[in-house]
C-alpha cells in the first residue's frame, strides 16, 4: 500500500533496513509516533549478516522479536574454527544456559530478519514509505525540517539516521566518520589495492557434502580463509524443478591482498574459489548463487551518536553510526541493540520533557556515549578476528593455530570467548 509522507511526526526514521525498522517497531511499541521512510524504492533484502547471538535475542525479545527469528532460523552452537581440517577451537555458546535465556547463535540470513520486521510494522500500522530520498535538515520552531529529493518536506522532533554507512543524516549533521584508531576518514570511494577484502555469497551447495561439514555451527577453515554457515533455503530465488538435491549455505571468503576480484562474483567465479578453498577432499559443487557481494574491510565510527539541532534531535543508528569488517558478524547484533537502546532512550526523553526536567537531554547523551564505547569496543575486536583469519601462511598461520588449539584445550577459555562472542559481555551496555 502507497503511503503518503506526513508534514508532521514525533519521529522520523530515516532508513528501512533492520536497524531502522528494529527502532521503529521499538517506539512503536513504545507508544510513540513515528514515521520511517527509505530512499530505495523497494526493501533492500540484502544478506550480508547472518548471524543473531544471545544478547541481540534478548534485546529483541523485549519487543517480540526473538520468537519471530527463532522460527525462521537455525539454532545453532557457535564457531568453529579450523586449520587443516582439524578443530582448533569451539565457541559454543550452549554452554552458556544458565546466564540466558537464548544459549543459541541463530543463523539467519538479513534477508529473513528485513522480511520479518516489515511485516511486524505493518501489522503495527506503519508503512515504510519508499522513494523518499533526504536531501536536506534545518532547525524548525517545532523541531527539525526534512528536506526530501521530491520537494516534499517532514517536520519531526526526532530525526534517527539508520541510512547506512554513506548516511545522509551523518553528513548534514557534520558528524565525524572516523577509523578510532588509525583516524583514517570513512572514504564511500577509496578503495585502494591494499585493502583487504572478503567476499560473501550466499549459494547451493549439491547434496551429499562431505559428512564432517558442520551443519550446526558455523566453520571457519582459516587456513583456507573460508567461512561455511547453513541457513534455511530462502522463499524467493530457488532453483528449478528437476535441480538435484541441495542445501543452502552463506559463504566467506577473505581475499588476499592486492587481488582484484569483481564486485559482483559470478556463479562460475564463487564456484572457482571454493573448490580451490575446498578443505574437504570431497568435490563441492555450486549449483546457485542467491546473492554474491565483495566487502571492503575497513573500520569507522562517528565521533557521536548525537547532535542537537536547535530544538530538534538527531540521533545515529546502524552503520550510520559504526562500520567494522563483516568477519564475526557482530554488525548486525550491534545495530539491533543500539536500536532498541535508542527507542527506550527516545521515551525516556519524550517522558523528560514532558515533566519539565531539566538537562533532559542527558539521557541522549549517555546513550551516545555508552553505545559509542561499546562500538569501539567491538571493532577492535573484530579488527583482531580479522587480523587472525588473514594469517593464511608463514609463521603467523603456525603461531595462531596453535594458539587457538592451546585455548581449545582450557574450558574456561572457550567459555569466556562464547561470552564475548555471544555479547554478554556487554549487557547492561
Amino acid at each position: 500500500m502507497s503511503m503518503s509522507l506526513p508534514t508532521e511526526t514525533q519521529i522520523l526514521v530515516v532508513g528501512a533496513g533492520p536497524n531502522g525498522m528494529a527502532c521503529a517497531i521499538t517506539l512503536k511499541a513504545l507508544g510513540l509516533q513515528v514515521t520511517i521512510v527509505d530512499a530505495l524504492s523497494r526493501g533492500r533484502y540484502e544478506s550480508r549478516s547472518s548471524l543473531v547471538y544471545p544478547r541481540t535475542l534478548e534485546e529483541l525479545d523485549t519487543v517480540g522479536l526473538a520468537q519471530p527469528l527463532l522460527d525462521n532460523g537455525i539454532s545453532s552452537k557457535g564457531v568453529t574454527f579450523h586449520g587443516d581440517g582439524e578443530t582448533l577451537i569451539a565457541v559454543d555458546v550452549s554452554k552458556l544456559y544458565k546466564l540466558t535465556r537464548f544459549p543459541t547463535t541463530l543463523l539467519i540470513s538479513q534477508s529473513d530478519v528485513e522480511s520479518i520486521f516489515e511485516d511486524r510494522l505493518k501489522r503495527e500500522g506503519v508503512n515504510v514509505i519508499w522513494n523518499k530520498k533526504v536531501v536536506g535538515m534545518a532547525s524548525n520552531v517545532r523541531g527539525v525540517e526534512v528536506s526530501l529529493e521530491d520537494g516534499s518536506s517532514v517536520v519531526a522532533q526526532y530525526v534517527i539516521g539508520a541510512d547506512g554507512s554513506q548516511s545522509t543524516v551523518r553528513r548534514l549533521s557534520k558528524v565525524d566518520f572516523r577509523d578510532p584508531d588509525t583516524g583514517v576518514p570513512y572514504d564511500a570511494n577509496a578503495f585502494p589495492s591494499s585493502a583487504l577484502q572478503i567476499i560473501l555469497a550466499d549459494i547451493y551447495l549439491e547434496e551429499p557434502l562431505p559428512p564432517t561439514i558442520l551443519r550446526d555451527a558455523v566453520s571457519w577453515h582459516l587456513n583456507n580463509r573460508i567461512l561455511f554457515c547453513p541457513l534455511l533455503r530462502p522463499a524467493r530465488g530457488g532453483l528449478e524443478p528437476g535441480a538435484p538435491p541441495t542445501s543452502y549455505w552463506r559463504t566467506a571468503m577473505v581475499v588476499p591482498i592486492g587481488t582484484t576480484t569483481p564486485q559482483h562474483p559470478s556463479l562460475e567465479y564463487i564456484q572457482a574459489e571454493v573448490a580451490k578453498r575446498n578443505p574437504w577432499k570431497q568435490r563441492l559443487h555450486v549449483v546457485k548463487t542467491t546473492q554474491a557481494a565483495t566487502y571492503r574491510v575497513r573500520s569507522a565510527v562517528a565521533s557521536t551518536f548525537f547532535e542537537k539541532l536547535g530544538t530538534g534531535n538527531i540521533l545515529l543508528v546502524g552503520d550510520a553510526a559504526h562500520v567494522h569488517p563483516p568477519t564475526g558478524g557482530q554488525g548486525l547484533n550491534l545495530g539491533l541493540c543500539n536500536a532498541i537502546s535508542l527507542g527506550r532512550a527516545i521515551r525516556s526523553h519524550v517522558d523528560g520533557m514532558k515533566r519539565g526536567e531539566e538537562a533532559v537531554d542527558k539521557v541522549l547523551v549517555n546513550y551516545s556515549i555508552t553505545r559509542r564505547k561499546t562500538a569501539i569496543q567491538v571493532v577492535r575486536t573484530v579488527k583482531k578476528l580479522t587480523a587472525m583469519v588473514n594469517a593464511a601462511s608463514g609463521w603467523r598461520r603456525v603461531l595462531r593455530n596453535t594458539v587457538l588449539w592451546i585455548a581449545g584445550c582450557f574450558p574456561f577459555v572457550k567459555k569466556l570467548a562464547a561470552w564475548r562472542l555471544s555479547g554478554l559481555a556487554y549487557r547492561g551496555a
